[in-house]
Parts: C-alpha cells; structure tokens; sequence
C-alpha cells in the first residue's frame, strides 16, 4: 500500500464539446494498493528463504561466542600451565643456586674441583635463562587474554592454579548423543542456508507461471488541493493485470540454474559441516581419554625422577658416585616436571575443545 499524490499544471483546447477552463491544476491524492496473487507459492518461498537467512546469521552470531569463550578458556589455561612452569624454575633455580654455592665454598676449600664447580654453574645459569623466556611467554598470553577480553593490554589476575583446575568434568560413559550436535551453531547454520537455498529454487520455478496482480486506487481529485478534499472529488478504482514471461525464459532459467547450483553448494556444505563436528567430538573424547592415562604415568615419573634426584645427591656427598650423575638426575627430574604442566594444561585444554566441538557444552537440559 503506498501514499500517493499528483499534481499537474495543463493548458486544455478550446475545440472541446464541453469547453473547459483555459488553465487547470487537477490534483489526484490518496491510496495505491497492489495485491500479487500468490498463485505459485513464490512469494510464501520468498519469504521461507528470508527467516532462514535470518536465522543463519543468528547462528553464526552463536557461533562466534563459542568460539570467542572457546579461545578465552583456552588461553587462560595455558596461562595457568606457564605459572606452573614458572613455579617449577625458580624452585629449581634456588635449588641449582644452593648447590652451586655449595661448590664454590668446597672449591675454596680444596675440597671440590673446578669441573664440578663449573658444571653447577652451567647448570644453574641454564635455569636462570629459562626464567626471562617463560615470562615472556607468560605476557605474550596475557595480552591474548586481554585482546579478547576487549580491553588494553595487561596483566591478568589469576584465581586459580593449574593444579587447583586439573579436575575433570564428568561426560556420559556410554558416548555423547549425536543429538548434541544439533547445538553447534555452525550445523544450524548450514542447515538454515541449505533451508533458504532450497526456498530459493522454489521462487526461481515460479518466475516460469503467470504473475496476477491486483489493483486498488481510494482517493479524492480536483482543480485544487483542497477540492482533493471535497466529498464530491472521492473516486475508486479497481483493476488487475495478467503478466506472462513469454520473453524471459532465458533470464528465468538462467536464475534457476544459479538457484540449483547454490542448493547443492550448500548441501555438500551442510555434509561437511556434521562430518566434520563427528570427528571434532571424537577426536577430542579420544584426547582427553588417553591424556588422562598418559598423565597418570607421568605423575609416577616425576615421583621416581625425584626419589632418583636426591638418591644420587646422598650417594655423591657420602662418595660413591661422581657429580656427572647428580646433574643428570636433576636435569631429568627438572625436564619431567615440565613435561608434567604441559600434559596438565593439555587435559584441560581437551575439555575446552569438546565444549567447543559440541557448540557449547555437553550437559542436556
């Protein structure tokens, strides 16, 4: 329905049956309203295609939030695991720095050569080197944190440890239904455009039919606006035509063509997306299934490396063994416990990914 209004400056010719005034101003104001006869369905597809758009973009808004908790989960537990390896260094460091004080005095003494001296020293500037790196590590995670918190690069202040968030949540034992799935906003997105390409195929067939439209004109006309007015300047009408595409059957088919290949770009598209998020959720519950078991024997490593550490230490200074095996059961106990936090931080990580994998969680509500 439109508002509508014109208005004419007109000359009329004095051979008229009727004469008429030399000059006129006629004025027509009022409502158009046209009507297509909705014969073929093109319009209700017009209108299917265009909420599932909508609904495609809402999707994909879903979908970015996911993602974006995702990504903030994930970089705050590897902040966590890089405080953990940072921990771990300068315990090692002060550890590294008794022993080398140790030495020094016995070099002094007479009672330690300059090898072994040096060789702490090594080892002790070694782990020193390392702290530096691990902090900047720790900034460069950070600033990510900060950049997708929305706000300035800077420090974060952290409310747990890595050890205080290695708890897991409980998943099903049987497997996650496959229904989980349908709250991946990236699988409702597909399937709403594969939705709106296939209304959009429907529309293409029906620029082939006929188009009724319907017409209907209320209003008011006179010489003057104000005689638009006027009860006696009401007028009506009613019309319709019939339009028949006898002369557009190459654009018709063109557009039908481009509405088939865009369908079946969208189903191939649709396939991949729910192949794909069944193999992100199993690729993530196999994850974290067996990072849990490596975990466990890492844990046992540690412990053995730490007994092995301090065994070679009463073994050196009560002289049966040389400091060689002091310094390689340090530096294997050392490497262990990083290798500990990385494992620690990935188990977590995995559970972020089958949030992730599963468009938001796995608890069925």
């Amino acid at each position: 329905t439109d508002l509508t209004g014109t208005l004419a400056r007109d000359r009329n010719s004095a051979n008229l049956i009727q004469p008429l005034p030399r000059f006129s101003s006629p004025y027509t104001g009022g409502f158009n309203t046209t009507w297509e006869a909705d014969l073929w369905g093109k319009i209700r597809e017009s209108v299917v295609s265009a909420k599932a758009e909508y609904l495609a973009s809402e999707n994909a808004r879903k979908g970015v939030m996911v993602t974006l908790v995702g990504d903030v989960a994930e970089t705050y537990f590897k902040l966590l695991e890089l405080d953990l390896e940072l921990d771990i260094a300068k315990k090692t460091l002060q550890t590294r720095k008794d022993t080398l004080d140790l030495f020094t005095k016995r070099l002094q003494g007479g009672t330690a050569s300059a090898l072994e001296t040096s060789r702490a020293e090594a080892d002790y500037q070694q782990t020193a080197a390392n702290i530096p790196d691990i902090e900047r590590q720790i900034a460069d995670q950070e600033n990510r944190l900060s950049e997708l918190l929305g706000r300035n690069p800077g420090p974060i202040q952290r409310t747990a440890t890595l050890s205080q968030q290695s708890f897991v949540p409980g998943i099903p034992g049987t497997g996650l239904p496959s229904a989980l799935l349908k709250n991946r906003p990236d699988i409702m997105e597909a399937e709403q455009l594969l939705r709106s390409a296939t209304a959009q195929i429907g529309v293409a067939m029906g620029e082939f039919m006929p188009t009724v439209n319907l017409t209907n004109f209320v209003g008011g006309q006179g010489n003057s606006f104000a005689q638009g007015f006027d009860p006696k300047g009401y007028t009506w009408s009613v019309g319709g035509n019939l339009d028949f595409p006898a002369f557009d059957g190459g654009k018709n088919l063109s557009e039908y063509k481009a509405a088939k290949a865009k369908w079946d770009e969208y189903t191939a598209y649709y396939k991949q997306k729910v192949v794909g998020a069944f193999r992100e959720v199993a690729d993530a519950l196999v994850n974290i299934d067996k990072v849990r078991t490596v975990r466990e024997k890492q844990e046992k490593q540690v412990a053995a490396l730490k007994e092995a550490a301090d065994l070679s230490r009463t073994r050196y200074e009560e002289g049966y063994s040389s400091y060689l095996e002091v310094i390689t059961a340090d530096q294997q106990y050392y490497e262990s416990q990083n290798i500990l936090a990385r494992t620690q931080g990935s188990q977590v990580i995995y559970y972020v990914q089958l949030y992730r994998a599963l468009g938001g969680g796995w608890q069925v509500e």
